[in-house]
């Protein structure tokens, strides 16, 4: 399967809406290989963000600063 970058048609709402599935996947991880899918989630999230350049910089780089805080937070309360 070939994978290629692209600039959702209504940018504004796709970026809201993926936002909360990345929260919910988060939430619903229960073990690492949910997690290593939320990061990859993570990861192409904060890609197209950057190459869209919907949002200043330090927007983007907050938003994924908390998006990965909140995946190890989740990774750290599996082994507990």
């Amino acid at each position: 399967m070939q994978q290629f970058l692209f600039k959702p048609e209504n940018y504004t709402t796709w970026s809201t809406k993926a936002l909360d599935k990345i929260q919910k996947t988060i939430d619903s991880c229960i073990n690492q290989s949910h997690i290593d899918a939320a990061k990859n989630m993570v990861d192409h999230y904060v890609l197209t963000l950057c190459l869209n350049e919907a949002f200043p910089d330090e927007t983007v780089q907050d938003i994924a600063k908390q998006l990965y805080l909140y995946l190890n937070l989740k990774q750290g309360n599996l082994y507990e």
